[in-house]
């Protein structure tokens, strides 16, 4: 484990409210997070968990230019593989005219379906090296097109590789990248003469204040993540002296701005 860790390239960790910020300084997304596949980041000596579900929030578009070559990425969140069908589809009748559509997508949130496409391209230099870029990188939900417009000079299989995966790569870059948490919804019940001391403890906390309703008591809806859950019960039931009633707790998933 102490091999590998010293193989990992830094990337920073910002932390900033209730949602982190992961920033990365340098231009290769790939290699920045490479540790993700041991579930960790490294930040100036720090640990942080990177074993989770990311998505794109919202479709991205990236276009460069290699050896005459015209390379043109889209990324877009799904929900199913018949929504990564229709959009591949869509794609090849937008750009007909293109030498290669090829495409790859995840769905699922433990890559339950996993499928690449060359589309003309020799075999594993297309399809095979976007899907790597996403399947690292812990991107689910995800579809991925890089359409190429032949220039006339060959990449060679290397160039190829480094062409579509980074197409996909310079896409992650500039792309809305959002981390589901697993949390629990939480209404609580308290008298009115607790308030003050709640909003002020609260803040010091991991603990997320969604609501507040105003009746005969107080009833805050709380998001709490599952891993809190515990620390929250001894956080309410000592900061209340007891003077609390849970009126509901349900599973809820929530999503956190990455970059």
């Amino acid at each position: 484990a102490i091999a590998a860790a010293e193989k990992l390239i830094p990337a920073t960790l910002e932390l900033g409210g209730k949602s982190a910020n992961i920033v990365l300084d340098d231009a290769d997304i790939e290699k920045a997070l490479e540790g993700a596949q041991l579930g960790i980041l490294f930040n100036q000596g720090q640990v942080c968990c990177a074993g989770s579900r990311i998505f794109v929030q919202e479709g991205i578009y990236d276009e460069f230019v290699e050896k005459k070559s015209t390379f043109i990425t889209h990324l877009i969140r799904i929900n199913s593989e018949e929504e990564a069908r229709d959009f591949i589809q869509k794609m090849k009748k937008k750009h007909y005219d293109a030498t290669h559509v090829c495409s790859c997508y995840v769905v699922g949130d433990n890559n339950e379906i996993t499928r690449a496409n060359d589309d003309g391209e020799p075999s594993g230099t297309a399809g095979a090296p976007m899907l790597d870029v996403l399947v690292k990188n812990n991107i689910k939900n995800v579809c991925a097109t890089v359409i190429r417009y032949y220039g006339g000079t060959k990449l060679g299989t290397g160039g190829l590789v480094r062409a579509y995966g980074g197409g996909v790569i310079n896409a992650l870059k500039n792309a809305t990248l959002v981390e589901r948490k697993d949390a629990f919804e939480i209404k609580l019940e308290i008298d009115y003469s607790l308030n003050g001391k709640i909003e002020y403890e609260i803040d010091k906390t991991n603990f997320i204040v969604n609501n507040i309703d105003y009746t005969d008591k107080l009833v805050y809806t709380i998001y709490v993540m599952q891993e809190d859950y515990s620390n929250f019960e001894t956080w309410i039931a000592n900061l209340t002296n007891g003077q609390f009633k849970i009126i509901s707790s349900r599973e809820k998933q929530l999503e956190f701005d990455i970059q």
